[in-house]
C-alpha cells in the first residue's frame, strides 16, 4: 500500500479542438507516512496540448514542499489547447516523488490521465 496518495480530477472533462480553452487538473495529495516528506509531481502533456497558454510546454514540475504525516495539499495547473490541437484522446503522465529528511527517495508513484480535445462544431 502506498504511504503518499495522488487523487486527481480535471474540470471541464474535455477540450475544445482548434481554438484556445483551458481545463484544471486538480491534484490531491495525502502523506499516510509517519514520516515529513517533501513531494513533487511532473506532469506530462503530449505536444498538441500545452501547460501555457502563451507557448508550447510540454513538461511541467510541481514542488508542493513539506508534508507532515498525515496531511494533506491540493494544487492546481491548467492544461491549454491550441489552434492546432485536433479532436483525440490524449494521454496525461504524471510522476510523484517523495522523499525523506535525509533526501533519500522514499516513494515513486506514477500513472496516466486521460484528456479529450472535441470539436464543439461535430455532431
Amino acid at each position: 500500500m502506498h504511504k503518499v496518495t495522488l487523487d486527481t480530477k480535471i474540470f471541464p472533462l474535455v477540450l475544445k479542438a482548434y481554438k484556445r480553452s483551458e481545463v484544471e487538473l486538480e491534484l490531491n495529495v495525502e502523506n499516510k507516512s509517519e514520516n515529513f516528506l517533501w513531494i513533487e509531481i511532473t506532469v506530462n502533456v503530449p505536444n498538441l496540448i500545452s501547460l501555457s497558454n502563451v507557448k508550447d510546454l510540454s513538461t511541467g514540475l510541481v514542488r508542493l514542499g513539506i508534508f507532515r504525516p498525515g496531511q494533506k495539499k491540493q494544487k492546481k495547473i491548467k492544461i491549454y489547447s491550441h489552434g492546432r490541437t485536433y479532436p483525440d484522446e490524449y494521454v496525461i503522465d504524471w510522476l510523484m516523488l517523495s522523499y525523506d529528511e535525509e533526501a533519500v527517495l522514499f516513494e515513486r508513484g506514477e500513472g496516466k490521465l486521460h484528456l479529450r480535445a472535441v470539436d464543439e462544431y461535430s455532431k
